[in-house]
């Protein structure tokens, strides 16, 4: 019996070791395909995957929604946001969708994906806006002058498509 145990205890220890590894004092995450946990030379907090690009909020979600365990991107915390900014670094085009809407109702109430509430530091000044910008997108500094901060708009961006970056696990 103590020795099905030991076995079952190694079993453990084993597949843990499998999922993180340390590495230089930074957790090493081991994403399940198409994810990455880095690109282009910068590491990131979680897995994503890049699924192309639209022009439509809807399409960006339904892309990555059907994706086993994915949403669009979702910077719930800083370090959600310090990756924003890898993000835009690693991949091409300045904008890209991320997964917090809001409702007519309650135009400047968002929420992510899974129903949590933005909180008000991950917003750019003067967001988010109400009205019809019922949708959040990041983009650059040199547009907006901020690093990590993401902003509201319209669900179906006018001029040019914005990225469709996945994030595993939301």
């Amino acid at each position: 019996m103590l020795q099905i145990f030991l076995s079952f205890l190694i079993f453990l220890v084993s597949y843990g070791g499998a999922q993180c590894q340390e590495t230089k004092n930074q957790t090493r995450i081991n994403c399940p395909y198409p994810f990455v946990n880095n690109y282009n030379g910068y590491t990131f907090n979680y897995c994503y995957h890049y699924a192309g690009s639209s022009q439509s909020f809807t399409k960006a979600y339904q892309t990555c929604t059907t994706t086993v365990y994915s949403g669009l991107v979702t910077p719930k915390l800083s370090d959600g946001l310090d990756d924003l900014y890898k993000l835009y670094k690693a991949f091409p085009n300045y904008y890209f969708w991320v997964g917090a809407i809001a409702t007519p109702a309650n135009p400047t109430s968002f929420r992510w994906q899974d129903g949590t509430p933005v909180y008000p530091g991950a917003w750019c000044a003067g967001h988010p806006k109400g009205g019809d910008n019922l949708c959040a997108f990041y983009t650059t500094t040199a547009v907006i002058g901020r690093d990590k901060c993401i902003q509201s708009g319209q669900c179906t961006a006018s001029f040019f498509d914005h990225n469709i970056i996945c994030q595993y696990g939301v």
